[in-house]
């Protein structure tokens, strides 16, 4: 069984170190509302309205309960190990993002296919076969 590290990500004014970390932690135990009570009792945040990560393929997803937990920790792997973990703060504005129980398995290979067949589009075809 692979350990993880969580980076939790915060900021603010009187913050002088932006990231609080959990270095090698057994993710077996881990639940949501862990994570949004290190927000909450250590880094000051006053509640929290969005818990997102940033997914093996580098997108950002919303975690909404243990549901999104346990499929977050069913990604963990050798190559996935650290979790970025943000928060939106109650009184602050969210943002769209995908939830993560809708993430599919093999949406990381299908990305790196996308980015590499994304490099030629098909306007640059066009100007070779014409030129």
């Amino acid at each position: 069984m692979v350990n993880v590290d969580l980076l939790f990500h915060h900021g603010g004014e009187w913050i002088t170190h932006m990231v609080h970390t959990w270095k090698e932690y057994d993710y077996d135990i881990l639940s949501y509302l862990d994570l949004v009570e290190e927000f909450v009792s250590e880094l000051g945040y006053v509640g929290v309205q969005q818990l997102v990560v940033c997914g093996p393929s580098g997108r950002y997803y919303e975690v909404e309960d243990d549901v999104g937990i346990r499929t977050l920790f069913a990604l963990v792997s050798d190559k996935f190990s650290v979790i970025n973990v943000f928060v939106v703060d109650e009184n602050e504005l969210g943002f769209s993002v995908p939830n993560i129980v809708d993430h599919l398995e093999t949406e990381t290979a299908n990305a790196e296919v996308v980015e590499v067949v994304s490099d030629c589009s098909s306007g640059e075809n066009s100007e070779t076969e014409d030129g």
